[in-house]
């Protein structure tokens, strides 16, 4: 589902994951070996779909909170 893989881009644990698969430089560059490498959690297809309705129902008040 191509909304799961979205916020999962987006997510703290993606970008986390990135930034600790750097070469020692002190700029974190994203390879694609990396990316490929990375394991994505995959749950079945109707608690994706679960979890996507709980993040968009969610976000609103996640929102509110940053204001």
């Amino acid at each position: 589902m191509v909304e799961l893989l979205y916020y999962f881009i987006n997510s703290h644990y993606f970008h986390y994951n990135v930034s600790h698969q750097g070469g020692g430089s002190a700029q974190a560059n994203l390879k694609l070996e990396h990316v490929l490498n990375m394991l994505i959690p995959l749950p079945p297809l109707k608690e994706q779909k679960r979890i996507v309705a709980k993040i968009v129902e969610l976000l609103p008040y996640c929102d509110r909170l940053i204001k």
